[in-house]
C-alpha cells in the first residue's frame, strides 16, 4: 500500500511500496512471458531524461504535453532514468499534480519509467470506442455484459515491469481471487 503524507507545496512522502502479492484492486500481478520485448523498441528517438525530482518531472511533462496540443510536436513518449520502486510510489503520490492525462509503464530491472502523454479527447473516445465494442461482441456471443468486470486504467504488475492499460477488463464468474 502506497500512503503519502504532505501536501504539493513542499512535497513530503512516505510510502510503502505495495507488495505484489496484494489483493488491491489497483494493482494486479500478471504473468510475463518468457521473451519480453526491450522497453525501448519504438522509442529509439526519444531522449532519455534523468529523474532528479518530481518538480523536475512536473514541468518536462508539462512542457513536451504543452507541445503537444499546440501541435509542435508528435512526441507522446517520455523516458526517466534512475526510477525506483520507491520513486514510483512518490510519483504516484504526486500523479495529479504531475499530468492527469498520463500512462507509465515503469521496469524495475532497468529503473525506467515510460510515461506516455494522452494528448486529446479522441484518444479517449478511441479506446473507449474499442471498450464499447468489446461489449457489444461479448453480448453477440450470449453472454451477460455482467461477465466482463471493468478495471478501467488499472496498473498490472509482471514480474520485472508494470504498465497501465487505457481500458481493461477481466471475466467475473471465472475468477475466484479479486486479483485474478
Amino acid at each position: 500500500m502506497t500512503t503519502c503524507f504532505g501536501d504539493s507545496s513542499n512535497e513530503v512522502y512516505t510510502s510503502t511500496t505495495m507488495s505484489k502479492s496484494s489483493s488491491s484492486s489497483s494493482n494486479t500481478t500478471i504473468p510475463t512471458s518468457p521473451a519480453e520485448i526491450s522497453p525501448m523498441e519504438g522509442l529509439e528517438d526519444v531522449n532519455i531524461q534523468p529523474f532528479v525530482e518530481i518538480a523536475n518531472m512536473r514541468k518536462i511533462v508539462k512542457s513536451q504535453s504543452d507541445k503537444l496540443q499546440t501541435g509542435d510536436s508528435n512526441q507522446q513518449y517520455l523516458v526517466f532514468r534512475s526510477v525506483t520502486e520507491d520513486d514510483l510510489a512518490k510519483i504516484d503520490c504526486a500523479r495529479h499534480n504531475i499530468g492527469k492525462h498520463t500512462r507509465m509503464t515503469h521496469y524495475t530491472d532497468t529503473n525506467l519509467l515510460i510515461v506516455k502523454l494522452i494528448p486529446s479527447a479522441s484518444h479517449e473516445g478511441a479506446h473507449l470506442s474499442l471498450a464499447t465494442e468489446l461489449v457489444v461482441k461479448v453480448i453477440g456471443m450470449g453472454i451477460s455484459h455482467r461477465e466482463l468486470y471493468g478495471l478501467g486504467g488499472t496498473r498490472f504488475h509482471s514480474r520485472n515491469s508494470s504498465k497501465e492499460g487505457d481500458s481493461a477488463y477481466k471475466p467475473s464468474s471465472s475468477r475466484r481471487n479479486k486479483i485474478d
